[in-house]
């Protein structure tokens, strides 16, 4: 078959060309069609076997020069002596010798690799640049980089590669046709056959025998069809049995190392990998490093070409059936002895032991590999669904690695649920270490369902059973100690239990090796919740902590990064960078439609929102997040900290009543929920009930954030001149009047202390964005402050303010509201007080006093009020 493309590259001017291909790539083909039609009318070509030739080529060389005429008896007699001496003098004769040619020739060396050597490479380049009559080809299945590297200096090379040499779609289409039959399957028939001349060729053979149906046949199908011709290759030359078992033996790993062919093959795996490159076979390749390996490790190995090694399992399974199983429980022994896990978890799978599979994935999750989760998936996924359903922490383990990629996790949430139905099952007979694992895999499932309390109880169980199984008592817990503290952690950290989180989260550093991927996770997400508490300081440690060990930006690393992309935002919120932050935000927007983490995400987004002014389009942003099946479920913990921020951000739009509403489905004492709700009550006029709010004691896991917001309002809701819609403030009238006031401006001043006090000790700024411009007055009007106090409130001065002085709220109670709401509609009073079970008089009370507030005197005029304060 023509081959234009490749034969393009054949340049006849050139001295050496160098064609270079595994076996059945069509290099000799490729070479005899050249000199047939490339080569130029007046040049000889001649055409030797190199291995035919032996590692001294040269006198065979010589002899067909002189039998094909273009060399006189006798002339070439001092070259052949020197050969036979040897030494440096064979390049110099030889030259001597071919100068006398009486015409061009073309010398074809086929089959370079079974000659090579430094010498040999560095005669042919001498040779040829002593001499114009004499051009060399040359075929070779392993690659000439150092003849290439030394013949660029002294000659025109011309070059032909692997890549060149594989057909293309449209040639194998022609190959079809030619055996007949259909040109369509030709990319499939293609990647099959890697692309090689002779594989394709054995597919379409087999087609055309009705072996094989192209229209139908998978693509395991094909390549086991390409890999007999591949068989046909290695088994040319009946001397080589010994060579062809060996190849079979190493063929069950992708890729092989010298210590591993050793294993698998006896003693001389070096060499035997290094034949397998030099015919082709396989490539050599740099593995990746790999944390706490051996130094063997990371030694040089070689990948067989997919169809080449299918080929070899092929006739593996035919020549010695019972070896597989132990051969593949070899390479698992050296991969966790080496550390190199993945060619472990593969041969592992192969077994169909998955026993043996858990212990080897527990050691790949457990060392925190820098590794691609798909390999594992994949591996994991060949199981039997019910196998890994038996084994909860195996199920747990691939819920993990599914939750790792955003298009993965609606797997992810299937396989935690299995985990924690597991878990359930097996609780009642575990043992102690056991049930570490257990009620790990159940607080983690119950976490990713959105089921925060379940959550937390779990993971204190677990803790506490993890506590109770000390290093080396157990080898499961071993393996997954460290990820567990993290996950455990992290359960804690999204049900609120934020203190108690971080510490467990911290407990698994001390069980990592430094520089992991497992290491920067817990770095990343001490990080992440220490900003969202507002510890600012602590929060850029474990950021800097963090980014000294950030893996790339890949697919497979979002969800481990997005913790210390959580921080950033907020840092960068601190440092009064609103623009960057949103930047941030919308560069992590496809991550975070299904990542956990995203309600803190959206908390931060909120605060970008307040201080750039974009409180309504935020509140509507936030808002349609919100609906269950828009993004992962969350805890009830965060939907309460997300409630708040759409209040806030309802009131800095000007509507503190529809902010109180949405403050309303919150039970139970949620720190941001309370400070939300006393900046609303401040807002529409009820500084008694706000101030008796934020002066209650603290509530656990408040943080800095909150704390010093808190505070902050507290110092708003009791400083003298601070009231909303010009309020005198908080002390009214009366002879005691100026006795109330000293008092609250005390309180005032001290809450204002404590506020500041916590900023200066490296917590979050963003509490005084709740405080209005005018408490703002207020508050600066309390007194000369001392100097810790003076100095933070200089550093505040230049955030804006985005709660408005004086709120148009109405001042409506929750029930006048739920009143008028039901007036909304075509209901009388006496279907409203049904409904509300309550009396046709309560209702026509409660209906009026609600017009007086709004300043209307209808129904109509009062739905219309309420439209324009958003509370419709």
């Amino acid at each position: 078959m023509p081959r234009p493309r490749p034969l393009a590259l054949l340049d006849p001017g050139a001295s050496l060309v160098v064609v270079h291909g595994p076996a059945g790539a069509g290099k000799t083909l490729l070479l005899a069609s050249w000199a047939r039609a490339g080569v130029p009318a007046d040049r000889a070509v001649l055409w030797l076997d190199a291995e035919a030739a032996g590692p001294d080529p040269w006198s065979a060389v010589l002899d067909e020069v002189a039998g094909a005429g273009l060399l006189a008896d006798g002339a070439a007699d001092a070259a052949r002596a020197a050969v036979r001496r040897g030494g440096r003098a064979v390049a110099a004769e030889v030259v001597r010798a071919l100068r006398a040619m009486s015409g061009p020739a073309l010398l074809v060396l086929d089959g370079y690799e079974a000659i090579s050597s430094a010498r040999v490479d560095d005669d042919l380049v001498e040779v040829l640049a002593g001499t114009d009559l004499l051009h060399v080809a040359i075929s070779t299945r392993s690659a000439q980089d150092r003849l290439l590297a030394a013949a660029a200096l002294r000659l025109d090379v011309a070059a032909v590669g692997p890549d060149e040499l594989r057909l293309d779609d449209a040639e194998v289409a022609d190959v079809l046709v030619r055996a007949g039959q259909d040109p369509g399957a030709a990319h499939r028939v293609r990647e099959a056959g890697d692309g090689l001349g002779l594989l394709v060729r054995t597919v379409a053979l087999a087609a055309a025998a009705g072996t094989v149906d192209l229209r139908t046949a998978s693509r395991p199908v094909l390549v086991e069809v390409a890999a007999r011709g591949v068989l046909a290759a290695l088994e040319r030359d009946p001397g080589d049995e010994a060579y062809l078992a060996a190849a079979r033996r190493v063929a069950v790993a992708a890729t092989v190392p010298p210590a591993l062919a050793d294993a698998l093959a006896g003693d001389g795996g070096a060499a035997l990998l290094a034949r397998l490159e030099r015919d082709g076979l396989g490539a050599w390749e740099e593995p990746a490093a790999v944390p706490g390996g051996s130094p063997g490790a990371a030694s040089p190995e070689l990948r067989l070409t997919p169809v080449v090694r299918a080929a070899l399992r092929a006739d593996l399974e035919r020549a010695e059936p019972g070896a597989v199983d132990g051969l593949l429980r070899e390479v698992v022994r050296w991969g966790l002895d080496a550390g190199r896990y993945y060619p472990a978890v593969h041969a592992a799978a192969e077994t169909g032991d998955v026993d043996l599979v858990t212990t080897v994935v527990m050691r790949v999750w457990g060392a925190g590999q820098r590794a691609s989760a798909e390999d594992t998936i994949r591996v994991l996924e060949r199981l039997p669904r019910t196998a890994v359903a038996a084994r909860p922490p195996l199920a747990l383990l691939l819920a993990l690695l599914h939750n790792t990629r955003a298009e993965h996790r609606a797997r992810a949430l299937e396989w935690f649920a299995v985990a924690a139905g597991g878990a359930v099952l097996h609780l009642p007979r575990a043992t102690t270490a056991e049930r570490a694992v257990l009620r790990a895999a159940e607080s983690v499932a119950m976490r990713l369902l959105g089921r925060g309390g379940r959550a937390r109880t779990a993971a204190l169980a677990a803790a506490e059973h993890l506590a109770a199984t000390p290093p080396g008592t157990d080898a499961t817990v071993d393996g997954l100690r460290a990820l567990l503290h993290r996950q455990l952690g992290t359960s804690l950290l999204t049900a609120g239990d934020v203190e108690r989180g971080l510490e467990v989260a911290a407990g698994g550093l001390a069980h990592e090796r430094t520089g992991t991927l497992g290491a920067f996770t817990a770095q990343a997400l001490a990080a992440g919740f220490l900003a969202v508490q507002g510890d600012v300081a602590g929060a850029r440690a474990a950021t800097a902590a963090a980014a000294a060990v950030e893996p790339p930006r890949r697919p497979e690393t979002a969800y481990r990064r997005s913790p210390l992309d959580l921080a950033r935002v907020h840092l960068a919120l601190e440092d009064g960078d609103p623009a960057a932050a949103v930047a941030l935000l919308d560069g992590l927007a496809d991550e975070l439609r299904t990542n956990e983490f995203w309600p803190a995400f959206a908390e931060a987004r909120a605060t970008a929102d307040l201080l750039l002014g974009q409180a309504v389009a935020g509140e509507e942003a936030l808002a349609s997040a919100l609906p269950r099946g828009r993004r992962a479920p969350t805890t009830a913990y965060w939907r309460a900290r997300l409630a708040a921020s759409r209040a806030v951000l309802a009131l800095a739009a000007g509507q503190p009543e529809r902010g109180l509403e949405l403050l309303e489905p919150v039970r139970g004492p949620h720190a941001a929920a309370r400070v939300a709700r006393g900046r609303l009550l401040l807002s529409v006029g009820r500084r008694d009930e706000a101030r008796a709010l934020l002066a209650a004691p603290d509530l656990p896991d408040e943080g800095p954030r909150l704390r010093a917001a808190r505070r902050f309002l507290l110092a708003a809701a009791t400083a003298p001149g601070a009231g909303a819609r010009g309020a005198a403030g908080p002390d009214g009238g009366g002879a005691d009047a100026p006795a109330r006031a000293d008092a609250h401006r005390a309180v005032a001043s001290r809450a204002l202390r404590e506020a500041c006090a916590v900023v200066a000790a490296g917590g979050s700024r963003t509490g005084w964005l709740l405080v209005s411009p005018a408490e703002r007055a207020a508050l600066a009007g309390l007194g000369a402050p001392d100097a810790a106090t003076a100095d933070v409130l200089a550093g505040l001065a230049g955030l804006p303010a985005p709660v408005p002085d004086a709120a148009p709220g109405a001042g409506l109670t929750e029930r006048e509201l739920v009143v008028l709401r039901e007036l909304a509609g075509d209901a009388g009073l006496a279907e409203v007080a049904a409904r509300l079970h309550v009396s046709h008089n309560t209702v026509k009370s409660q209906a009026r006093t609600a017009y007086r507030k709004l300043g209307v005197r209808s129904r109509a005029d009062a739905v219309a009020r309420l439209r324009e304060l958003g509370l419709l």
